[in-house]
């Protein structure tokens, strides 16, 4: 339940702190006063979008607190989010001049999620607008589900229904990149046969320029190589003969001179170089004579070097090999596509199968608990001056898989005998439809193990007996549940076990409300003040008497 709710800085309140009871807490004051205030301020601290306009004017920033007690079946909702708990809890809010807002549940910073999660599992807000939820096809499907033996099928089946849905977007994914990459694989596959035809990827392009040149100038180079080997290695005049016999007349006197001997010894070596060099030379000569054959294969491997690398913008040879493997690999994914098309296409089809099965029992389950709803229903409007109320819930299976199974959900509705039932939108008036919201939220609210219902005159369109019926009603709620409720109506505030008036003051300069519990004298001026004039003895009169009256119950 609901403890404690401070304000500060919050719209026209400058601060203000309300202390709330269990039974039926009411709110009362002139329209215009800011009465609704108190309700944003909830719905704030229990997760609502915050607005630069919650902050008043002038201030940099606002504060909501709320204080409440929380049974120990929340204690494993605080432990997994690894926060700890205190029957005692308290969510506060705060929103900048900016509009930027932090969260926090016992001082512990959390996300804005966390604190919508927390809100929706003990309070629910009806605005003064939310009668239009009548017509919507979530709380009908409420109504048929929570609290009966089908919910956990339901449950399982929006689990599978999740997975249905991410599988089918995978699958549409797969085959929309597989059908736009479909054409370009084409070429990709014909580009890597060419290449692979080529025998591209296995020469060495440095090595095929330099086989070129030297091809392209054989003629010169075996000329120059062969000569050159002739002058150190010819038949008559060669620099090797000449080197020898130099060396043959050192070496004869050389044992008189140690000097002399050690450059014997180098003219040998160098002999031996030089020899060497001549080898090599007959060598390079001979492989210096022009072939056609290997010229014209060279330069066509050239070609088509330069050629595929220049068709797909690659610096050298390395680099057109790693262009390839990443084409074969797109093509080795084209394979995979078709694996995982497969898979996903099989696991849609398990899933069809049990969400079709599934779907089917909770139809079932639903005919039942609407059948029982139903009944409930027509129970609570009895007691809300609506005797002969008929409800129906129409379910009709569709086809299709929805979120939460394949029906899809009806309300209709008679409040009066010889009337046929229609969609509720269609033949409730303003008063009926809060009647049947009433019912409604308090049968959830109990379903969903709520601990405080908030209402924001939940009595419009509605008077007299009618009024009095529906401040009985939220009165036999509160026997269970805590019951917040705004009002016009003296009948249900005088019913109230709490009474809480909202005044709206000014000066020259500013514009303040003010909200605070009132009791004794000031709270027949207030119920005496939703009747008429509060300062008329004989409207005060009636208020006493309402008073009295409320008191009884």
């Amino acid at each position: 339940m609901l403890k404690t709710l401070s304000i500060h800085q919050f719209r026209l309140i400058d601060s203000a702190k309300l202390e709330f009871h269990l039974g039926m807490n009411v709110i009362t004051g002139e329209t215009g006063s800011g009465k609704s205030i108190m309700l944003r301020a909830l719905a704030l601290v229990t997760g609502a979008r915050a607005d630069k306009e919650d902050v008043r004017k002038g201030s940099n920033k606002c504060v909501i607190e709320l204080e409440l007690t929380l049974p120990s079946s929340f204690e494993s909702w605080f432990t997994s989010r690894d926060l700890d708990y205190y029957p005692e809890t308290i969510l506060r809010r705060e929103v900048t001049a900016n509009g930027r807002s932090r969260s926090f549940i016992n001082d512990t910073p959390v996300g804005l999620k966390e604190l919508q999660n927390l809100g929706k599992a003990f309070v629910h807000v009806h605005g003064q607008h939310e009668t239009l939820a009548l017509f919507d096809p979530k709380l009908q499907r409420e109504m048929v589900d929570l609290g009966f033996a089908h919910e956990s099928k339901v449950q399982e089946y929006h689990i599978q229904y999740t997975k249905y849905v991410e599988l089918k977007k995978a699958l549409k994914d797969l085959l929309d990149k597989r059908d736009s990459l479909e054409s370009l694989l084409e070429s990709r596959q014909r580009d890597l046969e060419s290449i692979h035809e080529s025998g591209i990827l296995e020469e060495n392009l440095a090595e095929l320029e330099s086989r070129f040149t030297v091809l392209s100038n054989a003629e010169v180079l075996h000329s120059v190589t062969e000569e050159a080997r002739n002058l150190l290695e010819g038949a008559d005049t060669s620099l090797i003969q000449h080197l020898g016999q130099v060396i043959m007349q050192l070496d004869s006197v050389a044992k008189h001179d140690q000097g002399l001997s050690s450059l014997v010894a180098r003219l040998r070596s160098s002999q031996i170089e030089i020899q060497d060099c001549s080898s090599s030379l007959e060598d390079l000569s001979e492989s210096y004579r022009f072939s056609q054959d290997e010229y014209e294969k060279v330069s066509q491997a050239l070609d088509a070097s330069h050629r595929f690398l220049n068709k797909y913008q690659c610096s050298d040879i390395e680099e057109l090999k790693a262009l390839v493997t990443s084409w074969e690999e797109e093509l080795h994914n084209q394979g995979l596509f078709e694996i995982n098309i497969k898979k996903y296409s099989s696991q849609i089809d398990d899933l069809r199968l049990s969400m079709d099965a599934l779907a089917k029992t909770i139809h079932k389950g639903r005919v039942k608990a609407s059948a029982e709803r139903s009944e409930v229903l027509a129970l609570r409007l009895k007691t809300l001056s609506m005797p002969k109320a008929r409800v129906v819930f129409g379910l009709e299976e569709k086809e299709e898989f929805g979120p939460f199974g394949k029906d899809a959900f009806t309300w209709l509705f008679s409040a009066n005998p010889g009337f046929e039932v229609k969609p509720i939108e269609q033949v409730a008036s303003g008063g009926e439809r809060s009647r049947f919201m009433l019912a409604v939220r308090s049968i959830l609210g109990k379903a969903l193990g709520l601990s405080t219902l908030i209402f924001d005159e939940i009595d419009t369109g509605v008077s007299g007996k009618v009024a009095d019926q529906i401040g009985l009603e939220l009165l036999a709620i509160a026997q269970h549940q805590q019951v917040i409720t705004i009002t016009h109506l003296p009948v249900i505030a005088a019913r109230a076990n709490k009474h809480y008036l909202v005044e709206k003051a000014m000066d020259d300069h500013s514009t303040w409300t003010t909200i605070e519990e009132v009791e004794g004298k000031a709270r027949t001026s207030a119920v005496a003040s939703l009747i008429g004039d509060h300062r008329d003895a004989k409207v005060l009169e009636v208020a006493e008497s309402l008073l009295s009256e409320g008191s009884k119950q």
